[in-house]
C-alpha cells in the first residue's frame, strides 16, 4: 500500500476545515450496524414481554385481592347487621328482664295477699269457734226455732263462703302472675338462645374477616413485589430504549452523507459499512482467476443511494464494461473517485456534484455476484486503498473478504 500524500493541487479551504473539524470524530468512530440495532430491539422487546407477563400476574393478583375485598366488605356488613341484631336483642332481653322482675313483684304481692287472706280466714274461724258461733249444739240450744238455727248456719256459711271466694281470687291472681312470669322467662330464654347464636355468628364472621384481611395483605405484598419487579423491568426497558435511540441516531447519522469522514475531506459513499472484498490481488469471485482488485467492495442493499465522496465534476456516467453502470468524479485536487455496479445513475457527465449528492443507486450490473458498491479512490493514475482514508472507522467484514 502506498503512503498517502497531499496533492500538489490546491486543497479547498472548505475541505481543509472539514478535515480539521472531523478528525476527532473519525478517530472515535465506531460504525453501528443494523444487527446491533436489531439485537437491542430484540432485548427491548423481550423486556416488554417480561413486563406484560409481570403485569398480567399483577392484574390476576389484583383481581383476586378485589374479589376478597368485596367478600370482606360483605362480611363486614353482615357483622354490622349482626351486631345491630345483638344490640336490639339485648334491649329486648333487658325489657323482658324488667317485665319478669315486675311480674315477680306482682307474684310476691299476690302471694302476700293470699297468705294474708288465709291468715284472716283462719283467725275468723278461730274467733267463731271461740265465741261458739260454730258449735252446733250451742246453736241448737240458743236457737228458739228451726228457722233461727238455719238462719245462724246461713250467716256462718255466708261468711265462710265469702272468705273462701276472696281467697280463691287471690290464688287465681297469683297463678296468673306466675304464668305470665313463666311466659316472660320462656321468651327471654328464647332471646338468650338467639343472642348466643348471633354472638357465635358474629365471632365466626370476624374470624372470616380476619382471615380475609390476611389474604388481602398477602396478595397486596405479592402485588407490591411484582410492582417492584415491573419498576426494575421499566428501568431496564428505559436503558435499552435509550441505548436503541442512541444507536438509531448514530446509525441514521452514519447512513446519511457525512456519517463517516475520512482523510483528505472524503466522506463514506454509502450508508453501510460491510466490506465484502479488500483492495489488492484476489481470486475473482466470478472468473475464479487471481486478479488485482482496484478498489473495495461494500455490501449495500439493492437500490440504496450512493453519494459523492467529495465535491467535484462527473467525468464519466454510463456503462463501463465489468464496472457495469459506473460514475467517476474528479475532485480537482488530484483525486478521482469511482462508483461501480450501479443499478441506476443519477448524474450526467460534465455535471458538478456536491459532497454527499446522490450519484446513483446500488445494484449488480457488470461482472458481479450480487448487489454491492465497487468504490475506488485514484490519485493520478494510481489506485489507492479507500480504507486507508477511513482508518478511524470500524467496519464489519465478510468471512471471505
Amino acid at each position: 500500500m502506498r503512503c498517502l500524500k497531499r496533492g500538489k493541487n490546491f486543497i479547498f479551504p472548505v475541505l481543509l476545515a472539514a478535515v480539521i473539524l472531523f478528525s476527532s470524530v473519525s478517530d472515535a468512530f465506531a460504525a453501528v450496524t443494523q444487527a446491533q440495532i436489531d439485537e437491542v430491539k430484540r432485548k427491548r422487546d423481550q423486556v416488554s414481554e417480561e413486563k406484560m407477563a409481570q403485569q398480567q400476574v399483577i392484574d390476576e393478583l389484583s383481581a383476586q385481592r378485589d374479589d376478597i375485598i368485596d367478600q370482606k366488605m360483605a362480611l363486614e356488613q353482615k357483622v354490622a347487621i349482626t351486631r345491630e341484631q345483638i344490640n336490639l336483642n339485648n334491649q329486648e332481653i333487658d325489657l323482658y328482664e324488667d317485665m319478669i322482675a315486675e311480674k315477680a313483684e306482682e307474684v310476691d304481692e299476690a302471694r302476700a295477699r293470699e297468705e294474708e287472706q288465709l291468715r284472716r280466714y283462719r283467725m275468723r274461724i278461730r274467733a267463731m269457734e271461740e265465741n261458739g258461733q260454730l258449735d252446733l249444739f250451742v246453736l241448737l240450744s240458743e236457737s228458739e226455732s228451726i228457722s233461727d238455727l238455719l238462719s245462724a248456719l246461713d250467716d256462718a256459711g255466708d261468711i265462710m263462703q265469702s272468705d273462701r271466694a276472696l281467697e280463691d281470687q287471690y290464688i287465681a291472681a297469683r297463678r296468673a302472675h306466675e304464668e305470665k312470669q313463666a311466659e316472660y322467662e320462656e321468651y327471654k330464654a328464647g332471646l338468650v338462645a338467639i343472642q348466643e347464636m348471633l354472638s357465635d355468628e358474629r365471632d365466626q364472621l370476624e374470624i372470616e374477616i380476619s382471615s380475609s384481611q390476611q389474604v388481602i395483605d398477602q396478595l397486596q405484598a405479592q402485588i407490591s413485589e411484582n410492582e417492584d419487579l415491573i419498576a426494575e423491568i421499566n428501568a431496564r426497558w428505559s436503558e435499552l430504549d435509550s441505548e436503541l435511540t442512541e444507536l438509531q441516531d448514530q446509525y441514521d447519522a452514519e447512513h446519511t452523507p457525512g456519517g463517516l469522514w475520512g482523510a483528505e475531506g472524503f466522506i463514506w459513499p454509502c450508508g453501510t459499512y460491510y466490506i465484502t472484498s479488500f483492495a489488492g490481488t484476489r481470486i475473482h469471485p466470478v472468473t475464479g482467476q487471481s486478479k488485482y482488485h482496484s478498489g473495495i467492495d461494500i455490501g449495500v442493499p439493492q437500490g440504496d443511494p450512493i453519494w459523492a465522496a467529495a465535491a467535484g465534476t462527473v467525468t464519466m456516467a454510463g456503462w463501463n464494461g465489468n464496472y457495469g453502470n459506473c460514475v467517476m468524479v474528479t475532485h480537482g485536487n488530484g483525486y478521482t473517485t469511482v462508483y461501480g455496479h450501479l443499478s441506476g445513475i443519477a448524474v450526467s457527465s460534465g455535471q458538478y456534484v456536491n459532497m454527499g449528492q446522490t450519484v446513483g443507486y446500488c445494484g449488480s450490473t457488470g461482472l458481479t455476484t450480487g448487489p454491492h458498491l465497487h468504490f475506488e479512490i485514484r490519485e493520478g493514475g494510481a489506485f489507492l486503498n479507500p480504507l486507508a482514508f477511513f482508518s478511524g472507522g470500524s467496519f464489519d467484514y465478510a468471512p471471505d473478504a
